[in-house]
């Protein structure tokens, strides 16, 4: 397929570049690690040993160098691997290829996802020594942002207005990234005259965003106006951005108007959305709206089922709904949504809804409705965190004098010593003043084992005791 991609005449200068095989082998010489990732491209895959015997030299042009290294170094940086695009660049420095936008690009792209600052200083100048192709622009000033922050970025920028190049909106957006809100703001300003370059979505998007990094929710949300007034649709990112903003803001107005603006635009909530809405009437402790708004972003996902198979109500739209409940410490609500979360997720959503309702539980001094929750976790998972070991041993024996809880007690101490879980120090120590009171000496050995096992030391007067009690 990769020969569809590519002119006669590209495929005629290939031969002279080294092969995807010559790349592969190399590369595996020195790494190992840097094999592993080769293997996973279907291009290789499909290159098995009997075919590449086969191979002519006029069809070698069909195991591309160039695109090859290109869509190494991207996978590599979209993996989170950004070591492995620069081991690959290295490659490529030993011919002409290092000069090849699409590649000198992804470079660029690794030097910002490591912030690798020295690197940047040390091909500077290389980079800049020749006409740069458009496509180099955007990554250039990522990396520059990233490393060293908007002056060089500013300076890049008048290194291209002095070398010809007219802004385009992609820089100008760049600009509004990585300056100051004042830059910024005067930057938009400008965009909007009639004879600048007019500013898209993503123009609005940026100063949304650094208005809301610092807290300034008000410009944030004037911004989003002023963009409706422009007659400028907002896409799924602006709604994100601008909720994300709100999320924490007291005045859930705001949030009653973008979910207004949201339906006069006929744009539907996605999973991000969805959550960030019952989040932020949870955080003011509106579960009644954050219900409301939860059932009705469910109603959509149902409607939308077949034309767009995507989940809405996704499990941290749950905990959103369930924070706001927790904050009213209201049980039987919070119940209701561990049994609607338990539905669709087993994992670490589920085990967080479950841990966060024992804590509020043992919060308001429930005890009885914390070890019935604390018995349902242990039935839908295997293991579970120390934390809640440890919180309900603390609850139990701030509540010694309550006979009821010596048998959970008995429980406890032998899943403890089962399990090998390990508690906080303090709370070895809490356990055994209280079996000391409580004259349980089998708990007190059993305790200590636990101490032993884990280098917690063990008061004097609890062996003496224990001494006594077994002589």
């Amino acid at each position: 397929f990769l020969l569809h991609m590519f002119s006669p005449q590209l495929c005629r200068l290939s031969l002279f570049r080294p092969s995807v095989t010559q790349i592969a082998v190399r590369c595996a010489s020195r790494s190992a690690q840097l094999q592993k990732f080769m293997q996973q491209f279907r291009v290789f895959k499909l290159a098995d040993a009997e075919f590449l015997n086969k191979c002519s030299s006029a069809s070698a042009p069909a195991l591309v160098s160039t695109e090859g290294y290109r869509i190494a170094m991207r996978v590599a940086n979209g993996l989170g691997k950004p070591e492995l695009a620069l081991e690959l660049y290295k490659e490529c420095q030993e011919s002409f290829l290092a000069k090849e936008p699409r590649i000198l690009a992804q470079f660029l792209h690794a030097i910002r996802l490591q912030q690798q600052e020295e690197l940047l200083d040390d091909n500077m100048d290389a980079i800049l020594d020749k006409k740069l192709d458009q496509r180099v622009y955007h990554p250039m000033i990522s990396a520059l942002g990233a490393c060293k922050g908007f002056a060089e970025v500013e300076r890049f920028v008048n290194h291209l207005t002095e070398s010809g190049i007219k802004p385009t909106v992609y820089i100008n957006n760049d600009l509004i990234r990585f300056g100051t809100l004042k830059a910024g703001k005067q930057l938009l300003k400008k965009m909007r005259e009639a004879d600048s370059v007019a500013p898209n979505s993503h123009s609005y998007e940026l100063l949304i965003d650094n208005y809301g990094a610092n807290k300034k929710y008000q410009s944030a949300f004037n911004v989003f106006q002023l963009m409706q007034r422009d007659k400028i649709s907002p896409s799924h990112s602006v709604y994100e951005v601008l909720m994300s903003s709100f999320v924490q803001h007291r005045d859930t107005r705001v949030v009653d108007v973008i979910r207004e603006s949201m339906k006069h635009y006929n744009v539907l909530p996605n999973g991000k959305i969805a959550e960030l809405i019952i989040l932020a009437y949870a955080n003011n402790a509106e579960s009644d709206k954050a219900q409301s708004a939860f059932d009705e972003i469910s109603e959509i996902e149902r409607n939308n089922a077949k034309s767009c198979p995507v989940r809405l109500v996704t499990p941290e739209a749950h905990l959103a709904l369930l924070h706001g409940y927790l904050l009213q410490k209201d049980l039987p609500a919070c119940e209701r949504v561990i049994s609607k979360l338990s539905a669709i997720d087993s994992s670490d959503f589920l085990y967080s809804a479950y841990l966060e309702t024992v804590l509020m539980c043992l919060n308001i001094q429930n005890g009885k409705a914390a070890w019935r929750l604390f018995q349902a976790m242990k039935d839908q998972f295997e293991d579970l965190g120390f934390e809640v070991y440890n919180e309900m041993v603390v609850f139990i024996c701030a509540d010694k004098d309550n006979n009821q809880y010596m048998s959970h007690m008995d429980e406890l101490v032998a899943e403890i010593l089962v399990k090998h879980i390990p508690l906080d120090p303090v709370n070895y120590h809490r356990m055994l003043t209280v079996f000391t009171e409580w004259n349980r000496w089998d708990l007190v050995t059993a305790t200590i084992k636990c101490m032993m096992e884990y280098g917690v030391s063990v008061p004097h007067k609890v062996y003496e005791g224990l001494l006594i009690q077994t002589a």
